[in-house]
């Protein structure tokens, strides 16, 4: 088995699950108007918990699918599955592309379908070491309490000893330090949604590091680059704005006690004739930490901008038939700012950027 193949047979393994399948054997067989049931904006109709779970399994095949493109794009495969028929029947059914394409956009499924249909996009290159490193992230952005937080972004609630959490519960936790610092120390069995989704947000920052640090590596490709944003580009869009706004007051209300769990953890673990020896090293500790809030916040601000979306945006809304690949190049590297390698202040009147669901479906739905 060539190294290519193996990379379809590990991405069919990984993204296309039970979820997925179901989702697949949903849209072979449900009628019409089921399907526009299923798949209409949660903003006009409320869905049952029936159609809840259709959506999310939906959301897991068009995750499989995007997922397919990426791979294509950046030559980490060169083949398709073998039932590549059904892949072409799923994104053209008309209500999954008006799911996908206008009620909650995503750009990859919608290039898949190009592609399909023979007008791919190309990237300037081989990038499948990078391809194999966002699938990395994937798992990285999947683990403990992120898809708490990112459920919570997506409008949705839990409910906890019959009490119903949901963002706002947790962004409140989030700007009060003295009580984020609190609740993060609970033990597991008492903690709350809302606690978890905080926990998650932590996480959740720690994949964004990650994920810059990886498209800060693709900016010779900006194609490449926008459209390995746009993988995840779904939450980081549902974060801009206020919500953006309340959870870097968080971080900056989190700073003042930097020093005071600095000075514990050392108090904690050196004797007091040494104490004397370690002043040093605190602050050298405080200022790195600072440093990285800093960092947090600057990745924040890139990723909810319009600094990697813009590519790939360009290319599919309008611009693709008049675009060569260095006219697109030329146009990115007017359009975005280079990339700040500085930790200073997020606050600096001298400086310029562009502004800035739970899986439980052990039930059965119906068709």
């Amino acid at each position: 088995m060539s190294i290519k193949a193996a990379n379809l047979r590990a991405i069919t393994d990984r993204y296309f699950g039970a979820a997925a399948r179901r989702a697949a054997a949903f849209l072979d067989n449900a009628s019409p108007s089921r399907l526009a049931r299923a798949l209409e904006s949660h903003l006009l109709h409320q869905p049952s918990a029936r159609s809840i779970a259709v959506r999310d399994d939906v959301d897991c095949l068009l995750r499989y699918y995007s997922v397919l493109e990426l791979a294509w794009l950046t030559n980490a495969i060169d083949s398709w599955p073998e039932d590549t028929a059904a892949v072409a029947r799923h994104l053209k059914e008309p209500f999954v592309r008006r799911y996908y394409e206008r009620y909650y956009p995503l750009l990859l499924p919608q290039l898949l379908r190009h592609r399909l249909e023979g007008s791919g996009v190309s990237g300037n290159g081989d990038h499948t070491d990078a391809f194999l490193r966002l699938v990395d992230l994937d798992e990285l952005r999947d683990r403990e309490e992120t898809p708490m937080f990112l459920w919570f972004l997506d409008d949705g609630t839990e409910v906890w000893d019959d009490e119903e959490y949901g963002l706002t519960d947790a962004l409140k936790i989030i700007v009060d330090g003295d009580r984020f610092v609190k609740r993060l120390t609970l033990k597991e069995s008492d903690q709350t949604p809302a606690d978890r989704a905080v926990r998650g947000f932590i996480n959740f920052l720690a994949f964004s590091r990650e994920l810059e640090a990886l498209l800060d590596r693709l900016s010779s490709d900006p194609i490449v680059q926008s459209a390995f944003w746009h993988h995840h580009g779904y939450w980081y869009q549902q974060l801009g704005g206020q919500v953006l706004g309340v959870m870097t007051a968080g971080i900056e209300a989190f700073r003042g006690h930097v020093s005071a769990s600095v000075n514990a953890e050392i108090e904690s673990q050196t004797s007091k004739d040494m104490m004397q020896e370690t002043d040093l090293f605190t602050e050298s500790a405080i200022e790195a930490t600072h440093r990285d809030m800093n960092h947090a916040v600057r990745v924040l601000q890139r990723l909810t901008s319009s600094v990697y979306r813009f590519a790939l945006e360009s290319y599919l809304y309008g611009e693709r038939a008049a675009l060569e690949w260095e006219d697109l190049k030329a146009v990115v590297q007017r359009r975005v700012s280079p990339v700040y390698k500085d930790d200073s202040p997020f606050v600096d009147e001298h400086e310029t950027e562009e502004e800035t669901q739970p899986e439980s479906k052990e039930e059965e739905y119906e068709v």
